[in-house]
């Protein structure tokens, strides 16, 4: 009788450990793909803000070409407004 009780907790024990093992491994394969999709949406982010950066800088060009000083200065408080990260870098 205490043969068949201790081969009942050694079989739940190596059950248990199993699970657990298998749950690491699929946590551990998650992980690595979180850190991926991560790696590949911060590069997104910093291509578009880069973008950004070169249209804030072309439209600055010819507010300042076009519209003269004054006008410009209107504008770009109006962008700052908008977007004050993006044009944070206006002159």
């Amino acid at each position: 009788m205490a043969d068949l009780v201790l081969g009942l907790a050694k079989s739940a024990v190596e059950g248990t450990l199993t699970a657990a093992k298998s749950a690491i491994e699929e946590e551990e394969k998650l992980k690595k793909g979180m850190q991926r999709d991560l790696m590949l949406i911060s590069d997104e982010f910093e291509m578009m803000h880069s973008f950004l950066n070169v249209v804030v800088a072309a439209i600055e060009k010819v507010l300042k070409h076009n519209f003269g000083l004054s006008n410009y200065f209107k504008c770009k408080s109006l962008f700052q407004s908008i977007l004050p990260s993006t044009t944070s870098k206006l002159g």
